[in-house]
């Protein structure tokens, strides 16, 4: 259990890091208004998808950290998932 807990917290403070450097790689290319050369799509529209997706993954992790804290028997593997279930 402490080892899945663990596990939770160095993801997702991995994850919320990388989101941040992704927010601010938004910006930049926010900043500099560049377009994709084919559909003439802001490219910072597209680079936007990297840091949801980081802050959509910690939120998970923390769910999952906050299931290992409070439930005593099984341990979770993921959000909807336990140890028992893989077996």
């Amino acid at each position: 259990r402490a080892v899945m807990i663990l596990i939770c917290v160095v993801t997702a403070v991995f994850l919320a890091y990388l989101g941040y450097l992704g927010v601010i790689w938004v910006m930049r290319t926010y900043a500099s208004g560049k377009v994709s050369s084919v559909l003439r799509l802001p490219l910072w529209i597209v680079y936007l998808v990297i840091p949801f997706g980081c802050f959509m993954s910690v939120f998970q992790y923390f769910i999952t950290g906050i299931k290992n804290v409070r439930d005593r028997e099984n341990i979770w593997i993921g959000t909807f998932a336990t140890d028992a279930d893989v077996e």
